[in-house]
């Protein structure tokens, strides 16, 4: 029988969402709730979730080191780029929670991703692309002369922000959080796909907020996680205009 081929939508875009789950482990509550949304607002999409069964994740030194490291979430930022590149369609990171469908910035734009702060983007957050994408080519090829365990034992924990960020700079990118078009992608501004206030941990959506990025931050240390849900907490029990002016004050002193 020939092989089935993915349905695309208007723009050639083939309708799959992606998402890597290396390591073996459970799921979290936040994870699944996460991906349930998925489902229901883009009904007609397929969901694949690539693990190291259909995977190779010593394709490459970056991301068998980093596998043997158990730092899941770099082998994760590697194979998002090879799974579009060859693939083609929508990659997220498992803990974005989607509100409204993006069927339509899909048409328009089919080849996407989307601010982080003023002067990054993280494809972590959303990255859609047709396969056989230049740029991200270009990222693989970069991905491929790195090493993950770098020559004192250390760990290479430079992120997909900025290796992506880097890359697009390379083409024109000027920051900024406004949209534009950079080596053949529409930059989003950080309110469609991360409406998320580092400085106060919170969740700031607009009318444009089609999804939002949890930052699990498995890879990171717990004591960084913990200082970083002791800011959300105080920013929410003071509220965000309170917390933002204390530290301000106290930022003086």
């Amino acid at each position: 029988m020939p092989e089935q081929q993915t349905p695309t939508n208007a723009a050639g875009l083939p309708k799959v969402i992606h998402c890597c789950w290396f390591g073996r482990g459970e799921k979290s509550p936040l994870i699944r709730r996460c991906m349930d949304t998925w489902r229901a607002q883009m009904p007609s999409w397929q969901i694949r979730v690539w693990t190291e069964d259909d995977f190779d994740v010593n394709s490459i030194p970056y991301t068998a080191e980093a596998y043997a490291a158990k730092k899941y979430a770099f082998v994760s930022d590697y194979a998002r780029f090879w799974i579009l590149y060859h693939l083609g369609g929508v990659c997220l990171c498992t803990d974005v929670e989607l509100f409204k469908p993006l069927d339509d910035l899909l048409e328009a734009t089919p080849s996407l991703m989307g601010f982080e702060l003023p002067d990054t983007v993280n494809p972590g957050s959303i990255i859609a692309s047709p396969p056989g994408s230049a740029l991200i080519g270009e990222i693989l090829r970069d991905y491929a002369a790195l090493h993950f365990v770098n020559p004192d034992g250390s760990l290479n924990k430079k992120t997909i922000v900025a290796y992506t960020t880097e890359a697009l700079r390379r083409h024109g990118f000027t920051g900024g959080n406004q949209m534009q078009q950079v080596a053949g992608f529409t930059l989003y501004p950080a309110e469609y796909f991360s409406p998320f206030e580092h400085e106060t941990q919170m969740f700031l959506p607009t009318a444009n907020t089609r999804s939002f990025h949890h930052f699990a931050a498995t890879w990171s240390p717990w004591y960084r996680r913990l200082r970083f849900r002791c800011i959300g907490l105080a920013a929410r029990v003071l509220g965000r205009e309170r917390y933002l002016a204390l530290k301000k004050r106290l930022l003086r002193r």
